[in-house]
């Protein structure tokens, strides 16, 4: 990706400010996705050609509409932002999530409190047979996981339904800067 790093939309990303606009030479739909996985709100395309435009935009429109949250992040401990949070474990051993949550203006007191709170009434609530008991503090789609994969068959939910609600759940446990 010529014009800008990942690394520096994940820190601008943290910050959570205002809407991220990644300007940068997408190539192709993984450059993009990259950019929007690293917190990126918009990717602005130059010197694209209308039909590659056309393309690309379909492709995320289609997947967004199948994954359930096109631009969701990284794992915290795969360098993704802090919206990863919503795929983190209770802090209970030394690893990643600490230095998250600091970065967050988190205790892990408060996480674990707000993930819980976020999730009441919900189907993430639920998870028995999971590593917590809840899938609340299960890991993103994508990473293979049958301990998720059958509490989420005993709900009834599906994959882009577990992810929508990660999705909302991320944006309930950060804190809001004004």
């Amino acid at each position: 990706l010529d014009g800008v790093s990942p690394k520096l939309v994940k820190k601008a990303a943290d910050a959570r400010g205002p809407a991220i606009m990644a300007l940068a030479d997408v190539g192709d739909f993984e450059d993009a996705r990259t950019l929007l996985a690293m917190g990126a709100d918009v990717v602005s395309l130059r010197g694209a050609d209308l039909e590659f435009v056309q393309w690309l935009a379909g492709a995320m429109t289609e997947y967004d509409s199948l994954s359930g949250w096109c631009n969701a992040p990284k794992h915290i401990c795969a360098g993704g932002d802090l919206r990863g949070l919503a795929f983190c474990c209770p802090p209970v051993k030394s690893c990643a999530v600490f230095g998250a949550l600091k970065r967050a203006g988190l205790t892990p007191e408060e996480y674990v409190n707000r993930k819980i709170a976020a999730a009441r009434g919900t189907p993430l609530e639920k998870g028995e047979g999971t590593c917590f008991g809840s899938l609340v503090w299960c890991c993103k789609i994508g990473k293979p996981c049958y301990l998720r994969d059958e509490a989420l068959a005993r709900a009834d939910l599906s994959e882009r339904e577990y992810m929508e609600l990660k999705k909302k759940l991320a944006e309930k446990i950060l804190p809001k800067i004004h």
